[in-house]
């Protein structure tokens, strides 16, 4: 199954287990991975459409951790805690990422996630592959409102990379 939304964000179910998200980005590829690579950064577009991101820590290196958490317009909140397994500037990033508690504790099923970063047409291809552990680990992942939910913080990214470019 393939859709486009309207923000430009490619969505592809892969297989049973897979989510792969792909958008192209006005900017150089240095630029678009710095943006994934610090809290500071992160804060300013790594949530859903009126969300925002009030705790977001970062430890860019294999092994350590990223712990964040979303807040909805009614206060409510959704931890997230990743684990760097790879990171090849800047073509590429690797985290097994769940959802979590305010302590980092996993509270969901983990998921690897893969983003890389492809220098094209005087810009950046980004891909976002997540693979959970099963069909059902997927299926109960795209009920949260992933799909949407990244579309539109690649959203936020778009604007975001135009303040810091």
């Amino acid at each position: 199954m393939t859709s486009t939304l309207a923000n430009q964000t490619h969505i592809e179910l892969s297989g049973d287990r897979e989510i792969v998200f792909s958008r192209h980005f006005g900017f150089p590829r240095e630029l678009v991975f710095s943006a994934h690579t610090t809290a500071e950064h992160l804060k300013q577009w790594w949530a859903p459409e009126h969300f925002t991101v009030p705790y977001c820590t970062l430890d860019f290196r294999p092994g350590g951790t990223w712990l964040y958490c979303f807040r909805s317009p009614e206060g409510e909140e959704y931890w997230g805690n990743a684990v760097y397994e790879a990171i090849d500037p800047p073509s590429r990033i690797v985290y097994v990422d769940s959802f979590a508690d305010a302590d980092g504790n996993a509270t969901g099923e983990p998921m690897i996630t893969e983003v890389t970063f492809e220098a094209a047409n005087g810009g950046t291809d980004v891909t976002t592959r997540i693979t959970c552990v099963s069909a059902e680990a997927r299926a109960s992942l795209i009920a949260t409102g992933v799909q949407e939910g990244l579309g539109q913080s690649f959203d936020h990214l778009d604007a975001y990379l135009l303040t810091i470019a």
